[in-house]
């Protein structure tokens, strides 16, 4: 046929350009008798490799199906190609006739929506129909594809009758076995008829083929049921018909995105007929995953000792666990995929439920206009944007519906393996969160704050830093910040049980990779216990922003509440980045009250500031009256090398510690001959830095 065009669309235009669009000649014409005349075509319709013309036969037409075959040439990979070779396929059709009572005046094809190639179509597909017109009548008619033949031999066979065997094995030939086993899984989810999918069950795995090694002289080409792997091994039919059937019932919605940006460009809207798209995916995967979860032997890890494989010699057997393996991974991933589809429709429901409405803006930057079943597996930055969405429908949900169904429960239902096992306590624990902020009863926000608690630790040590600051950040307005200091405390037990981190912090020195990173690790847990710290203690300023804030009834209590969770931990790293921080807060007078069997060594090996280790430690020493290690520490200060440190600062450490020491003889674990060489230590020192002193006098009278 010819195409014409005109210049500007107006149906008053006359055509200006003549395109050869296409030409089809008439179909073949039998030849069983030559003296008979040439048929008359009357009308014809040509569309994707399908013909459909009408001949005239008296008083009615008669029809001749022209269409191309889907059964091609099997590839020779096995030998070397000759010089001169061109890899070219063969255009074959296949021809029927049939007679009517009609006299056709026109022919045309019923739109399905389906493009794809009829090879890869599944039985569930509508298949090609057609509607030819006559004065009196319209008649309807379906095209078979390849998966509807086969399930035809299956609905008429008998194991015990060798025609119907010579039939399979002639379409398993003709097709190849990869793709008749691709079309056996089809059968065996989409018929209705139980008996027709056992029995392509049975044929699945009776002819699907057995894996088998590579040979030396084949070519790089991958062609599926011949692929070269870089184990050496060429699966099996029934492994590759499995590939085949997973990637084309994914195909419809691997790449397509779920939203895209509305016609002003300003927000993004849901694709046209996505939901129905992604709806009917699951369907088939969820299928496909109740026909593997039947026969586990198929893709269940596999043990040499398997009872299975006790007949094969070594080389076969390699070649059977190899398979068994890439068939469990590609179980694995069919999982996840159902999972990834399944979220998708999540979203959708949440897009129509105005749940996401903060991500709709194209303005405003986000990973919407990626969001894909394809990048949902493979993108580690769309995978935490899907977490995101989720806290976002939990926090949505909690204003536009709280007596609603938990958000969590509801997704950890419909795909229990998208997000981990962490990942769902986490949103379980943000839910409660939301829950506790329209809570108007002190006693059961606290305790629903307790709950939410104890889901954060189920996986603590699983869930992101930066997830955990949002959660330390909504303890804060909860008023719960025992909560940081509870949760971060236990995220760090969980980390490092081996105490590995705690080497690394008492020790200088190369440490392993390992060591460094838990170091790292729990160094940023701690640095938010300490950030709640500085936030507690700030509620206790005058001028202290409460707004946003659950009410205190006591804050002097609840401060001193959180700081006693903070020091009666048995975490000696977390004790030890503890009194870091007081000393950079200049809160020496508080630590001084500390009571803990972590405070002397921190001084005395962790902190690499003498002075201020001196300094700490004499006047802590003589708060618990241990007078005589009181006044070691002050003789040891006035002799230490410190520009910080005047004469007449050392002469008040020598009188301080023989103060120190005096007393120090009362003291029953202190032998008397210690203090005695003490006190001649002191006194000894004492007369040196009298006399340095009358000789600074001196000179400074001299230079007067």
């Amino acid at each position: 046929y010819v195409r014409m065009f005109s210049p500007t669309g107006l149906p008053d235009d006359k055509p200006t350009t003549l395109e050869l669009a296409h030409v089809r000649l008439p179909p073949p014409v039998p030849s069983l008798v030559p003296e008979a005349s040439k048929p008359r075509i009357n009308t014809t319709f040509y569309s994707r490799g399908t013909c459909i013309s009408t001949t005239f036969n008296g008083y009615s037409d008669d029809l001749c199906i022209t269409a191309f075959t889907s059964v091609k040439p099997e590839k020779q990979t096995g030998t070397l190609p000759k010089p001169g070779f061109v890899n070219t396929d063969q255009f074959v059709e296949t021809t029927a006739f049939k007679s009517s009572d009609y006299r056709f005046t026109a022919i045309e094809e019923i739109e399905n929506g389906t493009k794809s190639k009829e090879l890869s179509q599944q039985l569930s597909d509508p298949q090609r129909r057609f509607l030819a017109a006559s004065t009196s009548s319209i008649c309807v008619y379906s095209k078979m594809r390849p998966v509807d033949m086969l399930e035809r031999l299956i609905r008429r066979y008998h194991p015990s009758d060798d025609n119907c065997r010579k039939e399979i094995l002639s379409f398993f030939g003709d097709f190849g076995i990869s793709e008749t086993c691709t079309m056996c899984l089809s059968i065996a989810c989409d018929s209705g008829d139980k008996q027709v999918a056992d029995i392509a069950i049975q044929l699945f795995f009776e002819y699907g083929g057995v894996p088998s090694a590579t040979k030396g002289d084949q070519l790089p080409n991958n062609f599926l049921g011949q692929a070269n792997t870089a184990s050496g091994v060429v699966y099996s039919g029934k492994h590759d018909g499995f590939v085949l059937y997973l990637t084309r019932l994914l195909g419809p919605v691997w790449s397509s995105k779920l939203f895209i940006p509305s016609e002003d460009g300003k927000t993004y809207v849901c694709c046209k007929d996505a939901s129905v798209a992604f709806a009917l995916t699951k369907h088939k995967l969820k299928k496909l995953k109740a026909f593997m979860d039947t026969h586990k032997g198929f893709h269940d890890p596999a043990h040499i000792s398997d009872s299975r494989f006790q007949s094969l010699n070594s080389s076969m057997l390699s070649l059977y666990l190899e398979e068994q393996k890439s068939m469990h991974e590609l179980y694995l991933f069919l999982l996840q995929c159902v999972d990834s589809v399944e979220f998708a429709i999540f979203v959708l429901d949440s897009y129509v439920r105005n749940n996401i409405q903060r991500y709709m803006s194209v303005d405003k930057p986000s990973l919407m206009k990626d969001l894909n079943v394809k990048m949902m597996l493979t993108s580690p930055e769309v995978r935490e944007f899907c977490h995101e969405l989720v806290i976002t429908k939990i926090d949505e949900s909690a204003i536009q519906s709280p007596t609603d169904e938990s958000v969590t429960c509801d997704l950890q239902k419909r795909c229990p393996i998208f997000f981990t096992q962490g990942e769902y306590f986490f949103f379980r624990g943000i839910e409660l969160i939301r829950q506790a902020l329209s809570e108007r009863l002190e006693d059961e926000r606290t305790h629903i704050l307790k709950q939410s608690l104890l889901q954060f630790q189920q996986a603590s040590e699983k869930i992101p830093v930066n997830h955990l600051e949002r959660v330390c950040a909504l303890y804060q307005q909860q008023s719960f910040h025992i909560g940081v200091v509870e949760l971060m405390l236990d995220r760090a037990r969980k980390l490092d049980p081996h105490q590995k981190a705690l080497f690394v912090y008492e020790n200088e020195g190369e440490v392993d990779d390992v060591s460094k990173q838990l170091f790292d690790d729990r160094l940023k847990g701690y640095d938010l216990i300490l950030k709640t710290l500085k936030d507690a203690k700030s509620l206790m300023l005058p001028n202290a922003n409460l707004e946003n804030r659950a009410p205190i009834i006591d804050k002097t209590l609840y401060v001193k509440q959180v700081f006693e969770e903070a020091v009666q931990n048995k975490d000696p790293m977390f004790h030890y980045q503890l009194y870091c921080w007081y000393i950079d807060e200049n809160m020496m007078d508080e630590l001084l009250k500390f009571d803990t069997e972590y405070l002397v060594p921190f001084f005395t090996n962790i902190l690499k500031d003498e002075y201020k280790s001196l300094e700490f430690l004499w006047q802590y020493y003589r708060t618990k009256s241990q007078f005589y290690e009181a006044a070691c520490c002050l003789a040891r200060l006035a002799e230490l090398p410190s520009e910080k440190i005047t004469l007449e600062d050392r002469i008040k450490y020598l009188a301080f510690a023989r103060i120190n020491c005096r007393c120090g003889e009362q003291e029953s674990d202190t032998s008397s001959h210690k203090t005695s060489r003490l006190l001649q230590k002191l006194d000894t020192l004492m007369e040196e830095y009298r006399a340095q002193t009358r000789a600074q006098n001196a000179l400074k009278n001299l230079g007067a």
